[in-house]
């Protein structure tokens, strides 16, 4: 073992086991992370967020490969093997509720890839804007898997119409809850959020 680590793993004269693992463990920097953890996207929703972008959810096309399920087709959409690029970008369902989500926030540039979804949130946000259009990323993939969990166990799905209400309505409350100073350019954003 190096004796440098063990050297950075003490601290006062003693041993400490914290600054002996995490020298250990070498982080590697996502530029994501902050958007992904802003204090605007929902605590719950935040977890779903970060599983979507590193593709740790546990879709069909991952399930097969280590049990044995009926089909590895979209449960929503029925057409195409579920991934997490069909389930949050290519499927019909999604589709329909973003075009739906445009209607209410504007034409935002939604991510044709996973990929796309991580380039978009390494760019730092740093306008009110950005982040609520952020919040907006993170509650509707939230609100798919969830819709996506509700097929799978329930064998039921919800209409685009209310996965669209559901995601304007938890983005509206989070961010009248969560901003209470706003800077005179950001007063037309909350004026456009509270007519939501």
């Amino acid at each position: 073992m190096n004796e440098i680590i063990l050297f950075q793993a003490e601290k006062g004269g003693r041993f400490k086991a914290k600054y002996f693992y995490t020298s250990l463990i070498k982080d590697e920097k996502v530029e994501y992370c902050s958007n992904v953890w802003n204090k605007l996207v929902i605590p719950k929703h935040r977890y779903t967020y970060w599983k979507a972008i590193n593709n740790l959810l546990l879709t069909r096309n991952h399930l097969i490969r280590f049990i044995c399920i009926s089909s590895s087709l979209c449960p929503v959409c029925e057409i195409e093997e579920e991934s997490h690029d069909h389930l949050f970008m290519e499927c019909i369902f999604t589709k329909k509720v973003v075009e739906d989500i445009y209607s209410w926030l504007g034409f935002v540039n939604w991510p044709k890839t996973r990929l796309d979804l991580v380039d978009w949130c390494s760019k730092p946000s740093l306008g009110l804007k950005e982040k609520v259009i952020n919040t907006v990323i993170a509650s509707t993939i939230y609100i798919i898997w969830k819709n996506r969990n509700r097929c799978v166990f329930d064998n039921c799905c919800s209409l685009v119409n209310v996965v669209s209400k559901e995601i304007k309505f938890l983005v509206k409350w989070r961010i009248l809850r969560v901003i209470t100073n706003v800077k005179k350019d950001d007063n037309y954003i909350i004026r456009v959020v509270e007519s939501w």
